[in-house]
């Protein structure tokens, strides 16, 4: 993702790639913002808003799983890859949350 920069909570927002992801899920939901400065903002920010706290789990959840793909497979980064998997496992823990049959992926 950013060869061989330390990986820090931040590291997981502000390098290039993490950006990139957050700003692709965002506009994916629709939404046009300024990303927050620090982890913990980003955190704060998604706090007490439904199922905004899920997004943001599966969001840094995703980053994480791409970063040990690339460093431990040797895969090249792909923001797009994680963006998808980002609205669809979302989509699948809030279904899971709410066990019904008739939850659709545009709910």
């Amino acid at each position: 993702m950013c060869h061989g920069d330390d990986v820090t909570t931040t590291h997981l927002f502000s390098c290039r790639f993490g950006y990139s992801v957050w700003q692709r899920c965002y506009q994916r939901l629709g939404f046009e913002q300024v990303l927050p400065g620090s982890s913990c903002a980003y955190f704060w920010h998604h706090q007490g808003y439904g199922h905004w706290m899920t997004f943001w789990l599966v969001v840094i959840w995703l980053i994480w799983l791409q970063r040990n793909t690339i460093i431990f497979r040797g895969k090249q980064a792909c923001v797009q890859e994680v963006v998808d998997s980002v609205v669809f496992k979302t989509w699948s823990w809030v279904k899971a949350y709410y066990a019904r049959d008739t939850f659709s992926f545009s709910d």
